[in-house]
């Protein structure tokens, strides 16, 4: 097997596993609603404990969700979530691929849930901060 044939399928398999991550998240979110009493949920947008929740396709995320899919804790700063956002952004990047492929499909559910978390983590944040903290001044 050719070394750039070797590479493809690395690069593929690492996009495989991250949207099979991504998707037991949803998974196990999924559940957690399910076991939810329908009383706890609310009309206002809000999850049972107050949180903000997001829309995405057919899945809402809460921000222990959006935590999960970045892999950052409860306790991330601004830059750590960022950093992750980044990270996670350029690895699902689909541009490199044939717009009807299935790995460009993949890699668009994995970018678009990376997305998702990141703007309902951000969402307390000032654009000011958003757009100089992430600046690499010395």
């Amino acid at each position: 097997m050719s070394e750039i044939k070797r590479a493809v399928n690395i690069v593929s398999a690492y996009a495989q596993q991250q949207l099979d991550r991504i998707r037991q998240i949803d998974m196990e979110k999924a559940q957690q609603d399910l076991d939810t009493p329908p009383k706890a949920w609310s009309k206002s947008g809000e999850g049972a404990t107050g949180s903000t929740t997001v829309q995405v396709s057919r899945t809402v995320f809460d921000a222990d969700h959006a935590r999960k899919i970045l892999q950052v804790t409860p306790e991330a700063t601004f830059e750590e979530i960022r950093k992750s956002y980044d990270k996670f952004r350029l690895e699902s990047d689909p541009s490199q691929y044939e717009p009807k492929s299935a790995e460009y499909k993949r890699r668009i559910q994995v970018e678009t849930a990376v997305h998702k978390a990141y703007t309902l983590l951000t969402v307390e944040y000032s654009i000011t901060v958003k757009r100089f903290q992430s600046l690499d001044l010395d």
